[in-house]
């Protein structure tokens, strides 16, 4: 597990600062911005759309019965826009306070936080800063395509060119 996962963080997050060059020039320019890069990227873009769970008694949420026993479907994307929990949540910022930028969903929660989100975290950062190391003024080259599986965000194939 966390494989294709990870791999896609990393495409969502170059495509993501590709898109928005002014990240990517904050982030070339003060390396230390790479763990905001990568906690804004799975807050924006999570690769896992959500995960379903069992409940395994009777709960009430937000004013709504759940019947023990039933199919829960948390969704990452929602929880990580929500305008009560981020500032200008559907802008791209790698600026945020990195503190808060932990909080997002897109490992889980609580008891049902991945395992491997350490694992994964540390791949992203190594990957960005070999890209940036190695593949000077980064910049799409043509239309990336979409995973088709419907659970996870991210690309099969993102082109882009370099100097």
């Amino acid at each position: 597990a966390g494989s294709a996962t990870t791999t896609l963080l990393i495409g969502n997050l170059l495509h993501r600062l590709m898109e928005h060059p002014e990240q990517l020039e904050l982030v070339q320019r003060d390396r230390s911005l790479i763990p905001n890069a990568v906690e804004e990227s799975l807050r924006y873009d999570a690769p896992v759309h959500g995960l379903f769970r069992t409940n395994n008694r009777p709960v009430t949420l937000h004013d709504v019965e759940i019947p023990q026993d039933s199919k829960v479907y948390m969704m990452f994307g929602p929880v990580n826009r929500d305008p009560e929990l981020w500032d200008e949540p559907d802008r791209f910022d790698i600026t945020r306070d990195l503190k808060q930028l932990r909080q997002h969903a897109a490992f889980g929660v609580g008891i049902h936080v991945c395992l491997g989100a350490p694992l994964s975290r540390i791949e992203a950062a190594v990957a960005l800063e070999l890209v940036l190391d190695r593949l000077p003024r980064l910049r799409p080259n043509g239309p990336p395509s979409q995973v088709r599986p419907a659970v996870v965000k991210g690309f099969e194939s993102l082109p882009v060119r370099w100097d």
